[in-house]
C-alpha cells in the first residue's frame, strides 16, 4: 500500500523523536506546531514492536488486544497523533492495516456476533471505537466534499479528551496540555509560553469553558489557586474516574465554577465532626428522611458546611454511593446580577450513601440536620 506516494519528489516524513529539536526554544516552537504537522499530514502510520508482532490474519480480538495494549497507546502524545490524522494505518508483521478498516471489521464481527459477544471483543471494540469515532465524525464531510478535510474541525470536550487520556502516561507531565491542545481547538503557542504547568491546565480549561459539573469530583489532585480549588491538576487517570460526557451544563470561569448542583447545607448551629472516617448519618430536615452517608474523607480542613451532588443517594440502598463535594462558605454570590446564585469553596471529595437500616442508624457516630434542595446555582472556587 503506497500510503505517502514515494513517488512525489516533495514526500517526507516527520518522527518526534528524530524531528524535535533538543534546544529549548526550537523545542517550544515544534511543539507549537504539532497539532498542525499531525493535522496536515497525508497519514499516519503506527510502527509499534507489539502490533508489529502480530499477523493481520490473527483473529480479530488478537488484533484488538495488541493495538489497545500497545505502547503507542499508552503514551500521551500519540493520542494527538490518531485523532487529528487524516488518514490512520497499523503496520502488522504482513501488511499495513487502516484503522477505519479495523473498526469496520470490529463492528461487523460484532453485529454477528451479538448473540453470543466474545469476552474480549467487546471492552476491546470499544477502545478502539473512541478511537474510531472522532475519526469519522471529523472525516465525515469529506466523503462528501474532498475540501472538508481543511476546514477547521470540531474541538473534543473535557470529558472525551479525559476518557482517552485514561491509562495514558508521560515522562513529562508539564507536556499534557501541549499534547492536547489541538484537539481542544486552543494554539499551543499560549501555553508554551507558560512556564508553569498548573497554570497550563487553568489557561485549558478556561479556553474550553464548557464541561460537565461532575469535574469537581475527579479524585485527583486538585489545583491550589483561588477560583481553581475544584479543578483537577491533570486529565490523565489511571483509575475508573469518568466525567458526564455530552453533558456540558458547567462554565469555568476565572472566578470559579459555574453550574447547578443538588445540595445539602448543615444548619448553622452544628459541626461536622473533625474525625476522619468517621460514620455519619444524615437527618434530611424537610422530609424527616434518614440519608446515611459513610465518609471516607482526608479533608484538608475539616470547617465546611455544604456538600454538592449532581444525583441523590438512591434511598433504596442497593444503587452504590453518590460521589459529593464537601465545599465551605455559601454565601449569596456577588458577581451574580440576579442574586439567586451562591459561592462556595471547595474543600475536599466525598461518597454519600443510603443505610436507611435500623441497625445502621444505630451504629452512626453522628446525626446532622440537613436542609435539601435541587436545582441550586453555585459558583465553585
Amino acid at each position: 500500500m503506497d500510503l505517502l506516494n514515494a513517488n512525489s519528489p516533495t514526500a517526507a516524513f516527520w518522527i518526534d523523536a528524530l524531528c524535535v529539536p533538543h534546544d529549548r526554544v526550537l523545542r517550544k516552537r515544534a511543539i507549537a506546531l504539532m497539532a498542525q504537522t499531525y493535522r496536515n499530514a497525508t497519514a499516519v502510520l503506527v510502527l509499534d514492536a507489539g502490533i508489529l508482532a502480530c499477523s493481520s490474519a490473527a483473529p480479530l480480538e488478537e488484533r484488538l488486544l495488541r493495538v489497545v495494549t500497545s505502547g503507542w497507546m499508552q503514551r500521551l502524545w500519540t493520542l494527538q497523533e490518531a485523532l487529528l490524522a487524516r488518514k490512520l494505518y497499523f503496520a502488522f508483521s504482513d501488511c499495513i492495516v487502516s484503522a477505519d478498516e479495523l473498526c469496520t471489521i470490529s463492528s461487523r464481527t460484532n453485529r454477528a456476533q451479538e448473540h453470543l459477544p466474545h469476552p474480549l471483543l467487546t471492552p476491546l471494540d470499544r477502545e478502539i471505537h473512541r478511537l474510531g469515532s472522532f475519526l469519522r465524525a471529523q472525516h465525515s464531510d469529506a466523503d462528501v466534499d474532498p475540501t472538508a478535510s481543511d476546514k477547521p474541525r470540531a474541538p473534543m470536550t473535557v470529558a472525551q479528551i479525559s476518557s482517552s487520556l485514561q491509562w495514558r502516561s508521560t515522562s513529562r507531565s508539564e507536556d499534557e496540555t501541549l499534547a492536547i491542545a489541538g484537539l481542544v481547538d486552543i494554539d499551543a503557542r499560549e501555553l508554551t509560553n507558560i512556564d508553569i504547568p498548573n497554570e497550563r491546565i487553568k489557561t485549558l480549561l478556561l479556553h474550553a469553558m464548557h464541561m460537565p459539573p461532575d469535574i469537581i469530583f475527579y479524585s485527583l489532585n486538585k489545583l491550589d489557586a483561588p477560583g481553581f480549588r475544584w479543578a483537577p491538576q491533570t486529565l490523565m487517570s489511571r483509575n475508573s474516574d469518568s466525567m458526564s460526557e455530552n453533558k456540558d451544563t458547567a462554565t469555568c470561569t476565572p472566578s470559579g465554577l459555574l453550574a447547578q448542583f443538588i445540595v445539602m447545607r448543615l444548619h448553622t448551629s452544628q459541626r461536622w465532626p473533625s474525625s476522619r472516617g468517621s460514620s455519619i448519618m444524615l437527618l434530611q430536615h424537610s422530609r424527616r428522611t434518614f440519608l446515611g452517608a459513610l465518609m471516607r474523607w482526608k479533608p484538608k480542613q475539616d470547617d465546611f458546611n455544604a456538600i454538592l451532588l449532581t444525583r441523590a443517594p438512591h434511598l433504596t440502598g442497593n444503587e452504590g454511593g453518590a460521589t459529593c463535594a464537601l465545599v465551605r462558605g455559601f454565601d449569596t454570590d456577588p458577581e451574580d446580577a440576579d442574586g439567586g446564585r451562591f459561592v462556595c469553596e471547595y474543600v475536599d471529595r466525598g461518597t454519600l450513601t443510603d443505610i436507611t437500616t435500623s441497625e445502621n442508624i444505630s451504629t452512626a457516630l453522628h446525626i446532622i440536620d440537613v436542609e435539601y434542595s435541587e436545582n441550586v446555582r453555585v459558583r465553585v472556587t
